[in-house]
């Protein structure tokens, strides 16, 4: 993946482009920063992001809870729905939705 620069050396400068991004390694990268910097070095945006995620996914997991595992959402797959690419997302929610068909249509166990 690494392009040498003009002086023939292999950088990983060259990894993250326009034309290939690598996002998961930008977000691992992201999280790299808040461990060596501290979240103050993050602006302030973010941190309200974060406050409401966090609130989010303790509401979420609370009515989970509540309702004995009847509620629709679940914290985790939410924030994987956040991390991952859409196309991996979307094929996990195809997969899920045929599984609950399948096991509407075939309701006898084992089958």
């Amino acid at each position: 993946f690494l392009k040498p620069d003009a002086n023939g050396v292999l950088s990983t400068a060259s990894m993250v482009s326009d034309q290939f991004g690598f996002p998961s390694a930008l977000q691992w990268k992201g999280v790299a920063d808040i461990i060596a910097r501290g979240v103050n070095s993050l602006p302030i945006s973010v941190v309200v992001s974060m406050v409401v995620a966090a609130l989010a996914a303790i509401a979420m997991e609370v009515a989970r809870i509540r309702t004995k595992g009847r509620f629709g959402l679940s914290a985790v797959a939410t924030g994987l729905g956040v991390v991952l690419p859409p196309e991996a997302v979307f094929g996990m929610f195809v997969g899920a939705l045929l599984f609950h068909f399948m096991g509407a249509r075939h309701k006898q166990a084992g089958t």
